[in-house]
């Protein structure tokens, strides 16, 4: 069977990728794998047997990269300039404002009037 009939059995566009396989340079998706064993004719269930099945490049580049980035985290926040006049109703005194990379560092919007602040603004 040639590479170019392989490749439009398996529903392959560019292929490179069927290259890529052959060179072991990537592993195929365990999908494309039983297409693959299924056009070539071969046992399914013997192929699977002699073959270890791990996680795709994108799983590993996902929980070792990106899972715990503060950019894919749900946000405890949210801009000023997102809020809507009825959003006003469900806001507590426990809201800080503050720059977004600073958010733990927050300024409460009560602030109790005491000597240190006194001394902060000019009056001993």
């Amino acid at each position: 069977m040639s590479q170019k009939l392989l490749c439009r059995e398996l529903n392959i566009k560019q292929p490179c990728v069927y290259y890529s396989w052959e060179k072991r340079k990537s592993k195929p998706s365990l999908n494309n794998f039983e297409k693959y064993i299924e056009v070539l004719g071969i046992n399914k269930e013997s192929a699977l047997s002699q073959v270890q099945i791990v996680k795709s490049c994108l799983d590993n580049i996902w929980e070792n990269q990106y899972k715990n980035s503060g950019r894919n985290k749900v946000k405890d926040y949210i801009k000023l300039s997102e809020l809507r006049e009825e959003d006003l109703v469900n806001i507590d005194n426990k809201v800080s404002i503050c720059p977004v990379h600073y958010k733990n560092l927050g300024i409460n919007r009560i602030i109790n009037v005491d000597e240190n602040l006194m001394k902060l603004i000019g009056f001993w």
